[in-house]
C-alpha cells in the first residue's frame, strides 16, 4: 500500500472524539486484473483500532471501476470493509454501503464532494457515520469492539491510499485521487475539504498539529493550505502519479 495523507501527529495525551471531511468525488484509473484499487478516506485510530470512512475504485471488491462509498475498521486482530464481517451496522438502507456518486468531479472542471462525518455518539460511546451536512446516519461500530478506541482516538488523517490486493510489490501502482500529482489548485487535484476533528467537548475545530505523510514521494503527494475562509475551510490535497 502507498499513502499521502494528511494527519495530525500521533500523542496518547490527544483526544478526538470524530472527525469531518469533504472529499472530492473522482474516478482514478486502476487495473483490475492485477487487483489494484484506490481510495480517498478520512480516518481516526487509537493503538491497534482504527475506524475509516471514504470512497473506493475496487474492481475485486465491487466488480466495476466506479467509486463507491466504503466503511473499514480494524479492531486489534480483526476487521473488515464495510459489512463483511460483524462489526459495522448499517442501518441507512436508501444510503447502501458500495453507493456510487451521481456525478464525478472534472479536471478543469466541476467539483462535487461527499460531505462525510464520524462522530462518537455522546451517551452510547458508539461510533457514527453519516453523510451530507444534515449528517443523516448511515451506521455505527458499537464501542464494545474496541479497546483502543473504545473511549477516543488520539490521531486523524485524510488523503489517499493505493494498493495491489496481489501483494506483489514489481506491480504499478494505480492512480490516486484525481490521477494528478497534488498542487494548490481545486479544479485540478483531489482535495478535502472543511477538514476538522471533533474536541472533547464535541466541537468540531481545526486539527492542530499536523503534518503531511506520503509514504513514495515520486509518485504520490499531500499538500496542506490551511484554513481557506467559511467556503472551503481547512483544504489539503493528495493525489498522483502524473503531473500533466
Amino acid at each position: 500500500m502507498q499513502y499521502a495523507v494528511v494527519r495530525t501527529t500521533a500523542n496518547p495525551s490527544k483526544q478526538f472524539r470524530g472527525i469531518e471531511g469533504w472529499p472530492s468525488l473522482y474516478k482514478p484509473k486502476v487495473d483490475g486484473s492485477i487487483k489494484q484499487y484506490s481510495a480517498t478516506r478520512m480516518k481516526l485510530s487509537n493503538g491497534p483500532d482504527s475506524i475509516e470512512v471514504g470512497w473506493m475504485v475496487n474492481p475485486s471488491l465491487y466488480s466495476d471501476e466506479e467509486a463507491h462509498l466504503y466503511v473499514k475498521f480494524k479492531a486489534g486482530d480483526k476487521g473488515c470493509m464495510d459489512t463483511q464481517c460483524p462489526g459495522f451496522v448499517h442501518v441507512a438502507k436508501d444510503v447502501p454501503l458500495g453507493d456510487v456518486p451521481e456525478r464525478y468531479s472534472q479536471i478543469d472542471g466541476e467539483q462535487y464532494t461527499w460531505k462525510l462525518f464520524i462522530d462518537k455518539h455522546e451517551d452510547t460511546g458508539d461510533w457514527w457515520v453519516s453523510i451530507d451536512e444534515d449528517k443523516y446516519g448511515i451506521g455505527y461500530w458499537p464501542k464494545s469492539l474496541f479497546t483502543g478506541l473504545s473511549d477516543v482516538a488520539n490521531q486523524a488523517e485524510w488523503g489517499g491510499e493505493v494498493g495491489v490486493h496481489s501483494g506483489q510489490k514489481s506491480y504499478p501502482f494505480p492512480e490516486m485521487g484525481s490521477g494528478r500529482r497534488a498542487i494548490y489548485n481545486t479544479k485540478r487535484s483531489a482535495f478535502f475539504q472543511h477538514v476538522t476533528v471533533v474536541n472533547e467537548a464535541h466541537m468540531n475545530v481545526n486539527p492542530e498539529d499536523t503534518e503531511k505523510f506520503y509514504s513514495w514521494e515520486p509518485l504520490y503527494l499531500s499538500l496542506d493550505e490551511g484554513y481557506q475562509g467559511d467556503y472551503w475551510g481547512r483544504l489539503i490535497f493528495f493525489g498522483g502519479p502524473t503531473s500533466k
